[in-house]
């Protein structure tokens, strides 16, 4: 009798086997287990993710709304009022330019002869 051959892509996987397949970490499957967005099985000592549960958590992802993934908060979020704002100077900043020009550019010499 021959054993069924292997599907392509597993059930189940491990954690580190699945923090392989997804291309993140360990750390973040466990994280993702613990928020209850993966599903998992327990046979023995082994925890075992089902596969199927990552698929509908990345298509879930997909189908929501579009996430800013600015990290940076002195950046302005998108939609944000504070966009348009022009940023305060420097408090370090010696050199003071004139409206509407670019630091380290000399105004063009017109009395060339």
């Amino acid at each position: 009798m021959k054993a069924p051959p292997i599907p392509p892509t597993p059930i189940t996987a491990t954690i580190p086997t699945m923090a392989r397949l997804a291309d993140i970490g360990e750390t973040k499957v466990r994280e993702l287990l613990r928020d209850g967005k993966l599903k998992s099985i327990t046979l023995g000592a082994r925890r075992l993710i089902v596969v199927a549960s990552y698929s509908e958590m990345v298509e879930a992802e997909l189908s929501g709304p579009a996430k800013d993934a600015r990290r940076n908060s002195a950046v302005p979020a998108l939609g944000s009022k504070r966009r348009g704002a022009v940023p305060a100077p420097a408090a370090n900043s010696e050199a003071k330019t004139e409206p509407g020009r670019r630091h380290g550019r000399r105004k063009a010499d017109t009395s060339r002869k």
